[in-house]
């Protein structure tokens, strides 16, 4: 074959070539249109049933919104303020912002307007939230009105200058800021000479009661504490919200204890339990400024930052060791007591 058939043969062959490639290149532009096309039909018939937000593969948002409010759903005002209803609560939904609606009922269940804060009393406020996709959550908050004679803001001004004049500092570490709260509270209240003392603090606090109410006591401690720092005679529970003072006041991390009412114990009694820790690592101890009648096994009645062994070793002032007098019951979540002795 000559050079020139060879070379036109070659021509041949490229062209096929080239032709080949174009037809290549025209279906791959027809495959990625056409899957450009199903993707954009697809996502016009999602936003036209509602968007992406939804909860399920089908795209319906069928969540309901949940609503927080305050520990034990119950919250403290006092004659005078202000009451902004939904600052009491926090609404959260996955699809946004929702629309809260607030019903009012007296204390006869009665629908109302709204609490008269300048009257005492207990009322009911019901929440309703509502999200874009029609969901509904409801919630029902406890309000009790209160002297305005007992509120925690009058507290903290008191638990200040106290603070300041026993020289008791932010900067100091807890362990030393729940030793110095320890050493004013055992020494400032005075335990009444007998229950009719005890029971003129609830009286005055409390006009309309006979006698102290368990019920309520995670609650009252403000008005009491208060009264602690004026009148000085009172009872454990005395002790307990006067330490809880200076405790919210550090920003000391604490909670209350109650006795078991099924104690072979008479009567009912109360101490804290004090992290001295941080929220990372927290050293929690039992804490009790009560003055104590007994003592514990080291021959101490001090009951400052105690461990489990020692609050167990209490002996009461009759000699008995198999007590229940701080016999109780740990709730879910209740917090580790460290073992690790202080000194």
């Amino acid at each position: 074959m000559s050079y020139r058939s060879d070379m036109e043969a070659f021509a041949r062959e490229a062209q096929k070539r080239k032709k080949l490639v174009g037809w290549v290149l025209k279906i791959t532009i027809l495959v990625l249109a056409a899957t450009v096309l199903v993707a954009a039909v697809g996502i016009g018939i999602t936003l036209a049933q509602g968007g992406f937000g939804g909860d399920d593969e089908s795209g319906d948002d069928t969540k309901k919104p949940v609503i927080r409010g305050p520990e034990g759903n119950t919250q403290i005002v006092y004659t005078g303020d202000n009451i902004s209803y939904k600052s009491f609560v926090q609404v959260n939904d996955d699809g946004g912002q929702c629309d809260l609606s607030v019903e009012i009922f007296d204390s006869d269940n009665k629908r109302i307007d709204a609490i008269d804060s300048g009257k005492l009393g207990t009322y009911t406020v019901k929440y309703t939230a509502t999200d874009a996709a029609g969901n509904k959550s409801t919630y029902v908050l406890t309000v009790i009105v209160k002297n305005g004679e007992y509120s925690e803001q009058k507290l903290m001004t008191l638990v200040e200058a106290k603070a300041k004049e026993l020289g008791i500092t932010k900067d100091m570490s807890k362990e030393t800021q729940v030793r110095k709260i320890y050493a004013f509270v055992h020494s400032w209240v005075q335990w009444g000479s007998d229950e009719s003392q005890v029971s003129k603090i609830y009286t005055a606090l409390y006009p309309e009661a006979e006698k102290f109410s368990r019920s309520t006591w995670k609650e009252d401690w403000v008005a009491e504490a208060i009264l602690s720092f004026a009148k000085r005679d009172g009872d454990c529970y005395s002790y307990y919200s006067l330490s809880k003072a200076f405790f919210e006041y550090f920003e000391i991390e604490n909670l209350g204890i109650m006795r078991s009412e099924d104690s072979k114990e008479k009567g009912t009694h109360f101490w804290n339990v004090v992290n001295i820790g941080t929220k990372e690592n927290p050293q929690w101890y039992y804490y009790d400024a009560t003055e104590l009648a007994g003592e514990f096994s080291d021959g101490k009645d001090n009951g400052c930052l105690m461990t489990e062994k020692k609050l167990n070793s209490y002996i009461t002032s009759d000699g008995r060791a198999d007590n229940e007098f701080y016999k109780f019951e740990k709730w879910n979540g209740f917090p580790t007591i460290s073992d690790k002795e202080l000194n």
